[in-house]
């Protein structure tokens, strides 16, 4: 059912819709380890759509220890470049969701970014974002060593700097002051035709929940997004 192509298809407002979504929560919910491979080839497959790049990160932590193998097999398999941050992720939510597995997770994480010289950036920062979120000081050297060798995407962790700040071992350095701007520094100042801006009836409809209710916190909405972004930047460093 979650790969069904006819419930992908049917249209926005049609409850088949949401089929496959209710299918793949359930899948979590039941701990299907046999599971998670299909689904996560679904990703891949469906990596623009909001909801599977939301929810099937959650479904494979939901399912648990089972799923580790899996999953670290099939990052450290390079022919899959898709979707690599957002399946790496999943090892951390997993250690949110069942904290007895953090250690196997944790560990799966290491060996993953053992091999950060062959892994694509996105993976590496990832799974360095992971790392440092779980506070895993034992990882620290060798996050350095990827950093050296210029293989994290900053865009998405910060540089090694940032790192020792967020795990406690520097101090961060004082903030420069906000550039003040003068109120009355445009008053007098012609404006010009192409600095209006009409905004269209259009923009202001109200957006179809399928695509923006998903309840995903704003953390996780704002590692997607830099995921996205680091994806399309780094197809030209592939």
């Amino acid at each position: 059912m979650t790969a069904d192509e006819e419930l992908w298809e049917a249209g926005e407002d049609a409850s088949e819709n949401w089929a496959p979504v209710h299918a793949w929560r359930a899948l979590g919910q039941l701990h299907a380890v046999n599971a998670v491979e299909p689904l996560l080839h679904l990703l891949v497959e469906r990596v623009r759509d909001d909801w599977a790049m939301d929810e099937l990160p959650q479904v494979y932590g939901l399912i648990g220890a089972g799923a580790i193998p899996t999953i670290e097999a099939y990052l450290a398999d390079k022919s899959h470049q898709e979707a690599t941050g957002l399946i790496a992720e999943s090892l951390e939510i997993m250690t949110r969701l069942h904290p007895e597995v953090k250690p196997e997770a944790v560990a799966a994480l290491i060996r993953l970014l053992e091999n950060f010289e062959e892994n694509d950036y996105e993976l590496n920062s990832a799974i360095i974002s992971s790392l440092v979120d779980l506070k895993v000081l034992e990882a620290l050297p060798l996050i350095e060593r990827a950093f050296a060798a210029d293989r994290v995407d900053e865009f998405m962790t910060g540089d090694w700097d940032d790192v020792q700040v967020e795990l406690g071992l520097k101090e961060a350095p004082p903030e420069e002051p906000p550039m003040l701007i003068d109120p009355f520094e445009r008053r007098g100042q012609t404006i010009s035709p192409d600095q209006i801006k009409i905004i269209s009836p259009g923009v202001m409809a109200t957006p179809n929940p399928r695509y923006f209710s998903s309840g995903i916190s704003g953390e996780r909405k704002t590692k997607n997004k830099k995921a996205k972004q680091s994806r399309k930047k780094n197809k030209k460093r592939r």
